[in-house]
């Protein structure tokens, strides 16, 4: 995933990658969050485990 948002220009996008965050309550973490002047994407990345 490192490799892939590598690709997208810095000027445009902000990248932050494992965000530990506090709710109030708990806290939770983000695998990748992607910002730009349009949107906010929430990436959760699964590994596949072949045996």
């Amino acid at each position: 995933m490192d490799y892939a948002l590598s690709h997208l220009p810095d000027k445009d996008f902000h990248i932050f990658h494992n965000l530990r965050l506090y709710d109030h309550v708990d806290y939770f973490q983000i695998d990748f969050l992607v910002l730009c002047d349009r949107y906010a994407l929430i990436l959760e990345v699964k590994r596949q485990v072949n045996f």
